[in-house]
């Protein structure tokens, strides 16, 4: 009887686990420097640099919440399209915050290498000073600004 209880009390945390989507990975700096390292290798050092210096700016060199939970830069619900098609990359969820009062949803992907391909393959249609969706005039001198140490050690 205690074993069925307990079998029964594992089954609905799973099933709430997987009700409430509550995920288990968070995204380190070493996500993002083996994204960087692997950025370099399929798509060029070029590309690897504008990679890091995004990251860094979108997620506040690797601590912010958004980045820890989706992986990503910032990759609001709504506005990719199909992007993660021609990336080759399947989102794995949503992850949900408030700010300011207003609830937001970003994408969530399997890695930061994810992130990569779909970066690359936007850039391929887009300047990289469009990523933010023109709040920040200056975007792309902003990204230039920043250093890239795990590129340069590349």
């Amino acid at each position: 009887m205690k074993n069925q209880l307990l079998l029964i009390a594992i089954f609905i945390f799973v099933f709430l686990m997987l009700k409430n989507n509550i995920r288990k990975k968070v995204y380190t700096i070493q996500d993002a420097e083996n994204a960087i390292k692997y950025a370099a290798q399929k798509y060029g050092k070029p590309f690897a640099k504008q990679f890091e210096q995004l990251l860094r700016l979108e997620t506040n060199h690797f601590r912010s919440d958004q980045y820890i939970n989706t992986g990503t830069g910032g990759m609001m619900i709504g506005a990719w399209g199909n992007r993660f098609k021609k990336a080759k990359v399947k989102p794995q969820g949503v992850w949900e915050t408030i700010k300011n009062g207003k609830k937001y949803a970003y994408v969530v992907l399997g890695s930061v290498k994810d992130f990569a391909d779909v970066l690359f393959s936007y850039l391929k249609d887009h300047d990289i000073s469009e990523w933010n969706g023109g709040e920040m005039p200056d975007y792309k001198q902003r990204l230039e600004k920043i250093s890239t140490p795990i590129t340069d050690k590349l």
